[in-house]
């Protein structure tokens, strides 16, 4: 009895000594949820700023993806009017399933014969088979409408962005691209009369009527 009330004493200092110790296993690395998922500095798809996005595939992916897909509108036009699906197929992109309106890539050259320069958002619209009409009006800038653009692109999808407004950021910086690298150098006085090309895209929302082209690509003689 006199040994076990001897040991208390020096059994209470040990658990107070233990009590304040942290016992770690080694060659063991932290858990993956404290690690984080990614390396360090790495960003998520959606968490990029969208222009910074743009920019910086726009000569590497964007372009050369437009390039590739483009129809020529002279001979795409008429099967726009009865085989839409197959043009869409062919020469674009629509991110949802059946329905939904195709984006529509085309190479394209008419005369100028309708310019509106003095609205920001101005537009050109072109004759391309000699009959006076126009048949496609292509944006000026520097207010572009639509998301054509974007839409077509068949690497980009809605879960690649954080949300909704960075996802329509993205469009809105494509857009500012075309403007900034192509339609803000073209001339924008005594346009009627004179030769204008381009490569473009479109949404065939409104079959029957002129398509409103977005330029990636464009020049008036």
């Amino acid at each position: 009895m006199r040994i076990l009330l001897a040991m208390i004493p020096a059994l209470m200092l040990a658990g107070t000594i233990l009590s304040g110790c942290r016992i770690e296993r080694t060659g063991e690395s932290p858990p993956a949820a404290a690690q984080g998922s990614q390396p360090a500095g790495a960003a998520s798809p959606g968490s990029a700023d969208p222009a910074a996005r743009a920019a910086e595939g726009w000569d590497g992916k964007v372009l050369p993806y437009l390039q590739g897909k483009a129809g020529e509108f002279a001979e795409l036009r008429p099967m726009l009017a009865t085989s839409p699906d197959e043009v869409g197929r062919q020469h674009g992109y629509r991110p949802k399933e059946e329905g939904t309106p195709w984006n529509i890539v085309v190479r394209a050259s008419g005369t100028i014969v309708e310019a509106n320069t003095k609205s920001r958002a101005a537009t050109a619209g072109l004759d391309t088979d000699g009959d006076g009409q126009v048949d496609l009006t292509a944006q000026l800038g520097p207010v572009i409408r639509g998301t054509a653009i974007r839409d077509v692109l068949d690497f980009v999808r809605f879960e690649d962005f954080s949300n909704q407004i960075a996802f329509a950021n993205f469009g809105k910086a494509l857009n500012t691209q075309a403007n900034d690298r192509v339609l803000a150098g073209l001339p924008r006085e005594d346009l009627v009369g004179r030769r204008m090309t381009l490569l473009g895209v479109f949404t065939y929302d409104k079959p029957g009527q002129p398509p409103l082209i977005t330029p990636v690509e464009a020049s008036i003689e």
